[in-house]
């Protein structure tokens, strides 16, 4: 049993029989009265999202979850086999606990599974059709690997990890130590009076520890100029700043479009392990949405604060499809007949 003044993003624990995950919390004190807790919870069994107060004095118990790779070999009525990757012992999990994954089941395709208390509470599957890939470009490696994003904030991370029974790498701890992470420089740049009301519950909706903070890039330039463009436009900026005093400020400004002008060279380099190219504009709409995405793709890989947005981008990319589709050569998705 812990309190739930103790819980976590992403920890696990037992109540009422059922159990759920912590995707969002907050403490709140009251003008009058106990302290409360506010979680945002998932049912493991169920997938459904709640929302849920506790008093502080509230005792929960820690569920341990087990995780094991299987691969599924077929379907008997309602019923999903399975083989044990390890053991290759095969057993059955009934459609109530596959849930909506089971149309993404084929033969021989490995999923992880996950069981508390010796049940199974869900599957995650764990890969991705290559042959069906319409936009490509992952976070990671490999197909739903985790990745270690510090950059919004070094005790999110640490947090995340330490919930999954991980511990954070201590090359990254010793590196962030030199490093201003973006909720650090947030806080940084709060006045006390801020801080004070921040504290007291006056003010919310500010940044916190999980690195929220609307950051919205204007990734569709990617798509509508292309690379060498936007390359060659901040190579002009950058010879400008000759003619500008050699202060503090333009110096960080000449550090800057020197940082964004060797960047958007990575991002051609990261297309291109792709098999893209995108140093000229986008010529169609499937063009326009994995241009786009390679640039918020390689932003985030930087910045990760929990409101890193894409942006309203439907009426950008719904232009490209107009044309495509009155040229008759819209090819981002057919529907099958």
């Amino acid at each position: 049993m812990f309190s739930v003044n103790d819980v976590k993003n992403g920890i696990t624990f037992e109540l009422e029989g059922e159990i759920f995950q912590v995707l969002e919390f907050s403490h709140v004190k009251p003008g009058k009265g106990a302290a409360i807790v506010k979680a945002k919870l998932k049912n493991l069994r169920t997938g459904s999202i709640v929302e849920q107060t506790f008093n502080s004095s509230t005792k929960v118990g820690k569920a341990m979850i087990e995780k094991k790779t299987m691969q599924y070999l077929y379907s008997d009525g309602d019923n999903y086999v399975f083989m044990d990757m390890n053991t290759y012992d095969q057993f059955e999990l009934e459609s109530s606990v596959i849930g909506d994954n089971a149309k993404f089941l084929k033969e021989n395709l490995e999923v992880y599974d996950y069981s508390g208390n010796k049940t199974s509470i869900g599957i995650d599957i764990s890969n991705i059709d290559k042959e069906n890939e319409i936009i490509v470009g992952m976070q990671t490696n490999r197909p739903l690997k985790r990745g270690v994003s510090p950059f919004g904030g070094i005790r999110m991370a640490r947090q995340a990890c330490e919930a999954y029974g991980y511990k954070l790498s201590e090359t990254i701890e010793d590196e962030f130590k030199f490093r201003t992470t973006h909720n650090e420089g947030v806080f940084r740049a709060y006045t006390d009076e801020m801080r004070a009301a921040r504290k007291s519950h006056v003010i919310t909706g500010l940044p916190d520890a999980y690195g929220r903070g609307r950051i919205i890039g204007d990734y569709r330039r990617v798509a509508l100029y292309g690379v060498d463009r936007l390359i060659e436009e901040k190579k002009k900026d950058k010879a400008a700043c000759a003619a500008l005093p050699f202060d503090v400020e333009h110096m960080r400004q000449n550090e800057e479009l020197f940082q964004q002008i060797t960047f958007l060279g990575y991002m051609k380099e990261m297309a291109a392990m792709y098999g893209f190219d995108i140093s000229k504009p986008a010529a169609n709409a499937k063009e326009a949405i994995q241009w786009t995405y390679f640039a918020y793709l390689g932003a985030i890989k930087e910045q990760n604060g929990a409101a890193m947005s894409i942006g309203r981008i439907s009426t950008f990319l719904d232009i490209y499809a107009t044309r495509d589709l009155e040229n008759d050569t819209y090819t981002v998705f057919i529907p099958k007949k």
